[in-house]
């Protein structure tokens, strides 16, 4: 109890009381600082080698600087909600950084399989309907 910093079970200096850093603001220059609350748990270098999906290094580390949380929801997603998602990989897409597809106006993310899957929605002013990624 007292002194100069945090101080309770949820004393912390970064956003949202975590342990560790975590941006959710988009155009970001990646880093070890920024997304410190996922590298926790995942390895850095497997974003930018493009293993898991092959379009990571250029969504996050590239030119895009989108965060983790544009398309990843740490806490997973509901059963009960409603959405045309199926939700694997904790794919839950940030409203405030992604948007329906104009045309057709859906969010949605499908899994294709073992690191293939597509997107429908606009990103970054960019539609995307139905891009696939990965062996499908």
């Amino acid at each position: 109890m007292g002194g100069a910093g945090p101080d309770g079970p949820h004393g912390s200096t970064h956003d949202f009381l975590l342990e560790r850093n975590y941006t959710v603001t988009d155009d970001n220059v990646e880093s070890e600082y920024e997304y410190a609350m996922c590298y926790k748990c995942h390895q850095r270098s497997i974003v930018p080698s493009d293993q898991s999906f092959p379009k990571h290094r250029e969504h996050v580390v590239g030119a895009r600087g989108a965060p983790c949380s544009a398309c990843h929801d740490p806490h997973g997603i509901s059963t009960t909600q409603v959405s045309t998602s199926d939700h694997t990989h904790l794919i839950n897409f940030d409203t405030t950084i992604v948007r329906p597809e104009t045309r057709t106006g859906r969010l949605e993310f499908k899994d294709l399989g073992r690191f293939a899957g597509s997107c429908t929605l606009v990103c970054h002013g960019k539609r995307h309907n139905d891009v696939r990624y990965g062996d499908h």
